[in-house]
């Protein structure tokens, strides 16, 4: 996922409505957790980032 202000994240868990983000990187501290309704404009689908730097991820099937 990706957020205008927040960043990159990955989802933590979705249901009733809303979508909880964690926003770090593969070599970033743990990143902070929000949670956002599933309809926030300011939310979006994103490519996953690498696992590690320099790895890329397996493509989507």
């Amino acid at each position: 996922m990706r957020h205008a202000r927040h960043g990159h994240g990955w989802v933590q868990g979705s249901g009733l409505g809303r979508v909880t983000v964690r926003f770090e990187e593969p070599d970033s501290p743990p990143g902070r957790v929000r949670t956002f309704r599933d309809d926030d404009a300011e939310l979006e689908p994103a490519d996953p980032l690498p696992l590690a730097p320099g790895v890329l991820p397996p493509p989507e099937r």
